[in-house]
C-alpha cells in the first residue's frame, strides 16, 4: 500500500466576490485534473491562515469532485460527486486544518467512487445576508491519495 501527496493550493489568499442573500457561486476551479489512478481513498487537508466572511451563514466549501473530459468534446468538462468538502464558516480562525475523507459517505450515496481524475473547487454560499464586501480566505490546500 502506498500513497501520495499532492500540494494543490500553496498559501495563497482568494479574495471571494459579493454573493446575495441565499445565492452560491462555484470560483474556477483550485486544480481540475488531479491524476487520482489507481486511488482507493485519501483525504483532503485544508489549513486555513486567515479567513474573513462577512455574511451571516455566510460558507467558502472547498470541494473535491470527480471529473473529466470525453474525448469527442475536449472544451467541455465534466464533474460529478462531491467526494469531500471543508467547509469555513464566519467562526472559522487562523490556524485552523480541516481534514476530510475522500470520499466522504452520506445516507443519499453511500457508497462513492474515486473517478480517474478529480477537481478541487471551492464553492460559496451567501447565506441568509449575502457574502458581503472585503471578505478574503487565506488557505493552503492538499489532497493525499492512497492506493490499493
Amino acid at each position: 500500500m502506498a500513497g501520495i501527496a499532492l500540494s494543490i493550493v500553496r498559501k495563497t489568499t482568494i479574495t471571494l466576490p459579493v454573493i446575495a442573500s441565499n445565492g452560491s457561486l462555484i470560483m474556477p476551479p483550485l486544480s481540475e485534473f488531479v491524476d487520482a489512478l489507481g486511488w482507493v481513498s485519501g483525504a483532503l487537508m485544508v489549513r486555513v491562515f486567515a479567513s474573513t466572511i462577512n455574511g451571516a451563514n455566510a460558507k467558502v466549501k472547498v470541494l473535491v469532485m470527480n471529473t473529466m473530459v470525453a474525448p469527442d468534446d475536449p472544451s467541455t468538462t465534466f464533474v460529478a460527486d462531491t467526494l469531500a468538502e471543508a467547509e469555513l464558516t464566519t467562526a472559522t480562525t487562523a490556524g485552523t486544518m480541516i481534514v476530510a475523507r475522500v470520499p466522504t459517505p452520506d445516507a443519499n450515496e453511500p457508497q462513492l467512487t474515486i473517478g480517474r481524475y478529480l477537481g478541487v473547487y471551492l464553492y460559496l454560499e451567501g447565506g441568509n445576508s449575502g457574502l458581503t464586501t472585503n471578505s478574503s480566505v487565506t488557505i493552503a490546500v492538499d489532497l493525499i491519495g492512497r492506493d490499493a
